[in-house]
């Protein structure tokens, strides 16, 4: 080695070893996929998290002090969840009533606050992924967080966003074992992911993302996949202490089969046309929720196409290191992801 390669050797290590410039020395590829601890701690300081308890405040509501109550509850909580003018009907104010004393609410209330009664642990995962969120987007703001109780209500999604707020509803997170869901005839490939260690997953895949996310019908099934590979590879660098299939909501066993796997089922696609496919039937066996995924039996994940435009969107961003998280999301040319993903799985014999 040269006497001019070996000083330039030292001073690139003294540099690694001491942090100095650590980031300038970083490709772009690593500046995206990583987030250095000092880069982390200032976003921490800027993370302002309000989590409202709706689920607490309107059990609080004195029914000999309604009125008061609910002019509380109306200056806390948006107009879409506490309306003053709904409670000039009579009709309205006994609903109202009635279900805070059902008893079966009253249950779903106590175990929801025995559950989740101190939020701070989950307070303190969120602004983590938050202070994540902030360095992959710093203009953007930190919506409020509203918790609720749905009363098992499964056609209300688990978390969403509504008018800059977002709600997550606790009873749709007492556990996979949680009897009532079995009772209510939730799937079993469903009610697994009804645990509080997917709370922040599912706060930023089905709430977050969609913020970021442009208003795009997919047309086919491999647009469709791709979205969904979009709003994964956003939760991923949200959460990077997550494990991979958390972020994709499969068991140890499923997960394994998907990583062993792909490349067969993405031949398959390819060979039966199914890529472009636009029947309805292609997009509930590869994109919506089910149990597996025909043909390849039981032993399969659901969801398959999601986890193959998960794949695809890695590729992307794998080679085209200058494309940033933001410029990922807002692109809606989904066939040129997928060209330049250069994403060809190959089948291993």
């Amino acid at each position: 080695m040269s006497k001019k390669k070996i000083i330039i050797s030292v001073v690139v290590v003294a540099l690694l070893v001491t942090g100095v410039l650590f980031f300038v020395f970083r490709t772009p590829k690593e500046r995206k996929l990583q987030i250095s601890a000092s880069e982390l701690k200032e976003a921490k300081k800027q993370v302002h998290l309000h989590i409202l308890r709706y689920d607490q405040d309107v059990f609080k509501v004195n029914p000999d002090h309604f009125a008061q109550g609910i002019s509380m509850l109306s200056q806390k909580y948006p107009s879409f969840l506490i309306d003053p003018q709904l409670f000039s009907d009579t009709l309205f104010v006994q609903k109202f009533l009635d279900y805070l004393k059902d008893p079966k609410i009253i249950e779903l209330y106590n175990l929801t606050q025995k559950k989740y009664g101190n939020f701070e642990t989950y307070e303190n995962s969120f602004k983590e992924a938050f202070a994540h969120y902030l360095v992959y987007f710093p203009k953007e703001s930190i919506p409020k967080i509203i918790t609720l109780i749905t009363g098992l209500d499964f056609q209300t999604p688990s978390v969403y966003i509504y008018d800059q707020h977002v709600i997550l509803n606790l009873d749709h997170y007492l556990g996979k074992d949680f009897s009532k869901y079995n009772q209510l005839g939730v799937p079993k490939y469903i009610s697994e992911r009804m645990d509080s260690s997917y709370m922040e997953v599912d706060l930023f895949k089905k709430a977050i993302v969609y913020k970021h996310l442009p208003d795009q019908t997919p047309s086919n099934v491999m647009e469709s996949m791709i979205i969904e590979g979009k709003k994964l590879y956003f939760t991923e660098m949200m959460l990077p202490q997550k494990s991979q299939k958390d972020i994709i909501g499969y068991s140890e066993e499923k997960y394994q089969w998907a990583e062993q796997f792909y490349p067969n089922v993405w031949t398959y696609m390819i060979e039966n046309n199914l890529l472009f496919s636009q029947e309805e039937s292609v997009f509930r066996n590869y994109i919506q929720e089910s149990p597996f995924t025909k043909p390849f039996g039981n032993v399969s994940p659901g969801r398959f196409g999601q986890f193959l435009g998960w794949k695809i969107v890695k590729a992307y961003m794998d080679n085209n290191p200058n494309i940033t998280l933001e410029q990922l999301m807002q692109t809606t040319d989904l066939q040129m992801i997928l060209n330049k993903s250069a994403f060809k799985p190959v089948v291993k014999k």
